[in-house]
């Protein structure tokens, strides 16, 4: 009995860490996150004085979904203006804690469900020296980065733009606006990456601002020469066309009263008709010769008192 007891132990201890090792490495690869592809969008005075960061974040595929993260920002950006998942239909907010200090940073924690996410924050620490404005950006290595980029916005107003360390190229964008972009490629978990940015600005106002609103109209409206030509050009057709209606107005109503004209005397003949019969109906009525009553046309009796008529 013992011995049988003996090799029921050994088998159960045998069974149990072959269930860890073959647990371990699922369990392990689900709380590994890695990111596949991240760009940061750095906006200095754009819609609010300080700077925006905009992180758009694409995970691995190795990463189990969903995945729990954990993004730190400066304590002193408060709360983040947007954390949120990308969807074939845009951006949708995801809930997310940031109670949670770290020194300097706030922990920003959620979860997700898709491989590709979007967190923003205003940080306000911009320095302001006279024209001579500064930023100092800090990326503080949470996650493994296969491929980072950076791509900095240089304000509409502004000028002079300058990174350090100096790399990468610029170039105009879509909205008019100079990009200047900085390949930064692979970087592990833990390790930092800081870039310097300052520029020249005499002025205030943020790039997208009220000042620089502008509405295109549909059609441009004519204006000077141009629009004194045409009118003039356009003028002897509108008179043609006045001329035209005024004319087939008159014929209308001509028509109308030569109408009437005709058919008035049509119906005083027919009235006339009408009353020649009733007339020689009349003449032609007999009177009875022994009463006095007048009998109608055709009667050969009279009706009141039944003498033969005298035609």
């Amino acid at each position: 009995m013992q011995r049988w007891f003996a090799v029921f132990a050994l088998i159960v201890s045998l069974c149990i860490p072959a269930t860890v090792r073959a647990e371990s490495p699922a369990i392990t690869q689900q709380a590994q996150v890695a990111i596949q592809n991240l760009e940061i969008d750095i906006w200095p005075e754009y819609d609010r004085p300080g700077v925006l960061v905009i992180y758009r974040i694409t995970l691995a595929s190795t990463v189990k979904l969903p995945a729990d993260l954990t993004l730190r920002i400066p304590l002193t950006a408060g709360q983040p203006s947007a954390v949120a998942e990308q969807t074939a239909n845009g951006l949708f907010n995801v809930q997310y804690d940031n109670t949670a200090k770290d020194g300097a940073y706030q922990l920003v924690r959620f979860t997700t469900t898709l491989p590709q996410l979007q967190v923003e924050y205003y940080d306000p620490g911009l320095s302001v020296n006279g024209s001579t404005r500064s930023f100092n950006f800090r990326w503080p290595g949470d996650y493994p980065v296969t491929d980072l980029q950076v791509k900095v916005q240089q304000p509409r107003t502004a000028s002079k733009l300058a990174l350090a360390p100096q790399t990468g190229t610029s170039g105009m964008g879509s909205d008019g606006l100079l990009y200047f972009n900085v390949p930064i490629g692979k970087v592990n978990s833990g390790d930092t990456f800081e870039l310097n940015i300052s520029y020249q600005k005499n002025d205030d106002i943020l790039t997208q601002s009220a000042a620089f609103e502008s509405v295109t109209p549909v059609v441009p409206a004519p204006t000077g020469p141009a629009s004194q030509f045409n009118i003039n050009q356009s003028l002897p057709w509108l008179l043609g066309v006045l001329g035209l209606l005024l004319i087939g107005g008159g014929m209308f109503w001509y028509m109308r009263a030569g109408n009437f004209a005709k058919s008035a005397p049509a119906a005083s003949h027919r009235h006339a008709r009408a009353a020649s019969s009733e007339d020689q109906a009349a003449g032609q009525a007999a009177f009875c010769h022994q009463c006095g009553k007048k009998s109608g046309t055709g009667d050969v009796f009279c009706r009141s008192c039944g003498t033969r008529l005298r035609k």
